[in-house]
């Protein structure tokens, strides 16, 4: 967690860190929402295309049940 912190030190964001169980699209949600979040950025993930046709994927899910813009970096 340390190095993508430090990247941080360049801007004038200040980053949170949380540790939380549960599903991550619906704890993201409400992090976004509890930190009054303005954008939330996530990774793509590795999944194969039949994983995610079977089982969804977090950011797909995030992305329809977010109120915060969302933002996936493949």
């Amino acid at each position: 967690m340390q190095p993508a912190l430090a990247v941080t030190e360049e801007f004038t964001v200040t980053p949170t860190t949380s540790v939380v169980h549960g599903s991550p699209a619906e704890k993201l949600v409400s992090i976004a929402a509890q930190l009054n979040g303005t954008q939330i950025v996530v990774g793509r993930t590795g999944d194969s295309r039949l994983k995610q046709v079977l089982f969804g994927s977090t950011p797909i899910r995030l992305i329809q049940m977010s109120k915060t813009p969302v933002t996936v970096i493949p």
